[in-house]
């Protein structure tokens, strides 16, 4: 399975990628800054995951999750963000994200929910 997390925070996306590197169902973690690097990702691996966050580029993220979900509807997007306002969570729906969360206040429920899918996809055999 493929990953990719577009943060405009090294020190997330590090400790992100820490978090998931053992991850046995995970064979590569695509690592984007900026909107043009999670786009090139996209193409260039077809992760079945892709991580976003919307906390300072609603746009860009917005923009790539439509873009993610036309290339592989199947593709799970999750949304990260420094609130959880519901028209965050609204806006995000109607893009077709699949799932919103608070990066701070939540990051412990999105990270289970995140292994959850990638379990519920790849189970240990």
């Amino acid at each position: 399975m493929n990953v990719v997390i577009a943060n405009d925070t090294g020190t997330f996306r590090e400790k992100f990628v820490m978090s998931l590197l053992y991850v046995d169902q995970i064979s590569s973690i695509g690592q984007a800054s900026n909107y043009n690097v999670a786009i090139n990702l996209i193409d260039k691996i077809r992760p079945e995951v892709v991580i976003l966050d919307i906390s300072k580029f609603i746009e860009e993220a917005l923009k790539i999750s439509s873009y993610v979900k036309s290339v592989n509807p199947d593709t799970i997007v999750f949304m990260l963000g420094n609130s959880s306002q519901k028209e965050f969570k609204d806006k995000c729906a109607c893009l077709h994200a699949d799932y919103f969360f608070d990066k701070l206040d939540e990051y412990y429920d999105m990270f289970d929910t995140l292994m959850s899918r990638i379990y519920k996809m790849n189970p240990v055999m």
